[in-house]
C-alpha cells in the first residue's frame, strides 16, 4: 500500500514549498511501482503517473531520486519535453511488464517469455549506467556514463 501526503518545507530561497511524500506499507518497491495504476480490470482505471513530473515525484518519494536529483531531472525534463514524454512512456511499459510478471506468479503460472526478456533488457540498461559507491552510511548506487538520461 502507498500513502501519499504533502508536507510544507522551507525552500533554499527562504520561502515555503510543498513536498509530496510517498510512504510504503511493507511491499517491495517494484510492486509499489505497479500500484501507480489501479483498478486495471475495472472501468475506473486510475493512473498516478500522468506526467514526467509525477514519475519523478514518485521516484523521489520512494527514495530512488534524491531531492537534488529530482530538481536536476525536472530541469532536464522541462528543457527536453519530447524526451521526458518518451521516458514516461517507457516507465509505464516497464510497470505493466512487472505487473504481468507478478500476476502470473500470483496465479501459479510462468511469466510470459517476452515480459521476462523486456524486464531483463531494462535491468541490463540500468546496471550498465550504475556503479556502487561508498557513502558515510555504507554503500549506494550511483549513476555513471549517460547520467543525463531522463529514464535512468
Amino acid at each position: 500500500m502507498v500513502i501519499i501526503s504533502t508536507e510544507q518545507t522551507n525552500s533554499d530561497s527562504g520561502g515555503r514549498r510543498a513536498r509530496t511524500k510517498v510512504q510504503w506499507a511493507g511491499s517491495p518497491l517494484c510492486l509499489e511501482f505497479t500500484d501507480t495504476l489501479t483498478y486495471r480490470s475495472g472501468s475506473k482505471e486510475e493512473e498516478s503517473l500522468n506526467s514526467y513530473t509525477d514519475l519523478l515525484t514518485w521516484c523521489n518519494g520512494a527514495g530512488v531520486l534524491s531531492d537534488e536529483e529530482l530538481q536536476q531531472q525536472l530541469r532536464e525534463g522541462e528543457s527536453r519535453p519530447k524526451d521526458a514524454t518518451q521516458a514516461l512512456d517507457r516507465a509505464r511499459v516497464l510497470r505493466e511488464t512487472i505487473y504481468r510478471i507478478f500476476l502470473a506468479v500470483a496465479q501459479d503460472s510462468l511469466p510470459n517469455r517476452a515480459d521476462l526478456d523486456a524486464l531483463n533488457s531494462a535491468l541490463a540498461r540500468a546496471v550498465a549506467r550504475s556503479q556502487i559507491v561508498a557513502t558515510d552510511n555504507g554503500f549506494d548506487w550511483a549513476c555513471q556514463g549517460n547520467c543525463d538520461a531522463l529514464d535512468r
